[in-house]
């Protein structure tokens, strides 16, 4: 293993100590909402990137979608961007590094929803701030102009988005890519959850206990 990997899971397995205990679900969901609650929208000044809040609306409220582009630019493409947390945490603001790096790859205006947590609504609503969001995109772009990206439960949010469309009949044009990077979902049987059990001590990060804490608190 490189040394920078080292470093790297040295951080996460020292970060693990730091966190609430994985089995108390009380406990996990206090934390998280004491966290979310600090969390403050505003639109950040970059020197050499264009931003602007687009507000997004459900039946239950408004919500800020940040969109990016390098300045100077008219791109023909967009990407929805979908960041992690869990659907628990909101890392919006921490993981917009991620999308200002993206930027310097490809030529394409990206879209940031500040989807809500959990601790503020069921899961579901994360799913619809989400999918509206792709339907505003569509309004500017052609679906086979647009890619989705997403992490960890942002991975979750972007494959939902297909079953989204099939479910509630949206009769959606879907995106002509979608990449989703470790996403993950609360173990239905025991065959699953033996198999998550199985990466203890390999996974410095996410025991299969906080999965199924994260899967209880979603449900709001």
């Amino acid at each position: 293993m490189k040394i920078s990997n080292k470093l790297i899971m040295g951080a996460l397995w020292l970060f693990s100590y730091l966190k609430p205990p994985a089995r108390d679900v009380d406990v996990i969901y206090a934390h998280a909402k004491k966290h979310n609650e600090r969390q403050v929208f505003k639109v950040p000044r970059y020197r050499n990137i264009d931003c602007e809040d687009l507000v997004i609306r459900t039946d239950s409220g408004d919500y800020h979608c940040l969109r990016m582009k390098r300045k100077g630019q008219k791109p023909e493409r967009a990407v929805l961007y979908i960041c992690g947390g869990g659907g628990v945490y909101d890392y919006c603001r921490l993981q917009l590094i991620l999308a200002k790096k993206l930027l310097r790859w490809v030529n394409a205006e990206i879209y940031y929803p500040f989807y809500p947590p959990s601790t503020k609504h069921p899961v579901r609503e994360a799913y619809r701030m989400i999918f509206e969001t792709y339907r505003v995109m569509l309004d500017q772009y052609s679906h086979e102009k647009i890619g989705v990206l997403g992490l960890s439960f942002g991975a979750t949010a972007a494959m939902t988005m297909i079953s989204w469309n099939n479910f509630y009949e949206e009769n959606l044009p879907m995106p002509t890519l979608t990449i989703g990077l470790s996403p993950g979902h609360v173990p239905v049987n025991q065959v699953e959850r033996e198999r998550l059990e199985s990466y203890r001590g390999i996974d410095p990060f996410i025991p299969v206990e906080w999965i199924e804490a994260f899967g209880h608190i979603q449900k709001g």
